[in-house]
This record gives C-alpha cells, sequence and structure tokens, in this order.
C-alpha cells in the first residue's frame, strides 16, 4: 500500500457541485464516480455516472403488485 492514497481538490464551488447531485440522484443515480483535474486558482471535479449506478424504474406493474 502506498504511503498517502489521498488527493485534495481545492475550491470547489459547493451550490453547482451540490445542484448537479441533488439533479444526478433525482434522475435515478444511486452512485457516482468522481474525477478531479488539479489547475491553477480553482481545481475541478467532474461527475461520472454509469449505467450500473442507476436505479431500475419501477415498472407499472412493479407499482401494481405494491397495490
Amino acid at each position: 500500500m502506498r504511503k498517502n492514497d489521498n488527493i485534495m481538490l481545492r475550491k470547489i464551488f459547493l451550490a453547482d457541485f451540490i445542484d448537479m447531485l441533488c439533479e444526478l440522484y433525482d434522475n435515478g443515480a444511486d452512485y457516482v464516480d468522481l474525477i478531479g483535474s488539479l489547475s491553477g486558482r480553482r481545481d475541478e471535479i467532474a461527475i461520472q455516472v454509469r449505467e450500473e449506478y442507476l436505479r431500475e424504474d419501477l415498472t407499472e406493474d412493479y407499482l401494481n403488485k405494491l397495490i
């Protein structure tokens, strides 16, 4: 194991980051991968959602079984 596997991304704008995470969750994402890049004044973070991270949509048949 390496001594330090951490990476620090600095000065990530929270409002946009939180809004994007909420939108992804509302659209079915249960998990995300975060990709960071270090830059001059402010670091950047990208969000990737793989297909297997998405919830399966509730089908009409499934909803009828709940009733």
